[in-house]
């Protein structure tokens, strides 16, 4: 895994909490995930790529769906949300498309030019992450005062991506 990547998506998961939703999130021990398997049951889940003609970066945040509704609650203060309002899978789209963009920044100022994709985002159960490479997946965990927050990512040169 490049390091750089992943900590600019780190540094960047932290300040887009903070900011949007006064949201206090600390960073866990990156690990390699050793097999395909589902994480949270119930949870939503925001795809997203950084990529270049040498590079493809993928980054998936995982949302239990109880903590993706408590961000709601905080980042759209005196709106009542339920948890079958579409607006939820947007706000993760969105969130990992500000994650993202930033950690693009930053990247982009170390002499990269990265390429931004729209963010895909799924929910529901027991369902499959696919990050299009044949490079190991990264997991990070994040603990905040609103419970778990997953960060997955892999990072392949091009030629390698399938």
């Amino acid at each position: 895994m490049n390091q750089q990547y992943l900590q600019a998506v780190e540094h960047a998961f932290l300040s887009v909490l903070a900011s949007m939703g006064g949201i206090k999130a600390t960073v866990g021990r990156s690990y390699e995930k050793q097999d395909s398997s589902v994480l949270v049951d119930d949870s939503i889940t925001a795809v997203i790529s950084l990529s270049s003609d040498e590079v493809h970066f993928s980054v998936a945040l995982i949302f239990p769906r109880a903590v993706i509704m408590a961000i709601a609650q905080r980042m759209l203060q005196g709106m009542e949300v339920d948890e079958n309002n579409p607006m939820i899978a947007d706000l993760a789209g969105e969130v990992a498309n500000m994650v993202v963009g930033g950690a693009k920044n930053s990247l982009d100022e170390s002499g990269n030019k990265l390429s931004l994709s729209l963010p895909v985002v799924v929910a529901g159960h027991d369902y499959h992450i696919e990050h299009k490479t044949e490079s190991q997946v990264w997991l990070v965990p994040f603990e905040s005062e609103l419970g778990q927050i997953y960060i997955e990512a892999s990072y392949c040169f091009r030629g390698v991506a399938k």
